[in-house]
């Protein structure tokens, strides 16, 4: 898998768009996400099995409230006041973020050969530019940041990766383009996009539902991107 990963980036790849939470970025204590997700429902007098959150890491977190409320048949209408319980929970948690080992490094290597980087998220931009100043990457240069709720749909819907190659000025359904993420959701927003995909084992997610997706590459950390190249 090492040597086709190399051939495909020496001839092709043009972009890569990198999930943000659990790819580029990680969390101190793994379940961070998931029990910030519980408290928000405790705080709104809700019990919900935790695991319900891991199945779908990577979507919209407005979504995977309302998911989890449909399939408990309780009101949409407190999904907003579990958001906003949601996102406290997230600022009050803050110091559990920090940055995935070599993310800088990768960054600035395919900086430096030409190949446009990005950022997309599931997380609202609220929550998303917390993270983001908390980690002090004001001063890295992306080509491109998507924030699923302003786009459209989120994953596994491709339009994170349609808007991105829209705005570099890549044509749809081309193998230039590289999707890298750790969750199953991200695995489908790259194929259904038509573009490769390679998933990192540093997420919460199931090594073996990961792979049942069948992503074009696996990475047990971002500079096996360097290592091929």
């Amino acid at each position: 898998m090492g040597l086709s990963f190399r051939v495909v980036m020496v001839t092709m790849i043009r972009a890569v768009l990198f999930d943000f939470i659990g790819t580029t970025v990680k969390e101190t204590d793994p379940e961070i996400i998931n029990k910030c997700f519980e408290k928000a429902f405790i705080d709104n007098n809700l019990s919900v099995d935790i695991s319900l959150f891991k199945k779908d890491r990577g979507k919209d977190k407005k979504i995977i409230i309302e998911n989890i409320l449909k399939q408990q048949q309780l009101p949409l209408s407190i999904a907003s006041s579990i958001y906003a319980s949601f996102k406290i929970n997230i600022a009050v948690s803050i110091h559990n973020f920090c940055e995935n080992d070599g993310a800088k490094e990768i960054f600035s290597y395919l900086r430096n050969k030409d190949i446009k980087t990005g950022l997309g998220t599931g997380l609202d931009r609220e929550v998303f530019d917390k993270i983001y100043h908390y980690l002090k990457w004001n001063n890295l240069h992306f080509d491109y940041i998507g924030i699923a709720s302003e786009i459209g749909r989120s994953r596994p819907y491709p339009d994170m990766i349609l808007d991105m190659m829209n705005k570099i000025g890549i044509s749809s359904g081309t193998n230039g383009f590289l999707k890298v993420g750790d969750t199953v959701a991200d695995i489908q927003e790259g194929k259904n996009a038509k573009v490769l995909t390679a998933v990192i084992l540093s997420g919460t997610q199931n090594k073996n539902d990961l792979l049942k997706e069948k992503p074009d590459f696996v990475l047990t950390s971002l500079v096996d991107i360097k290592k091929n190249y």
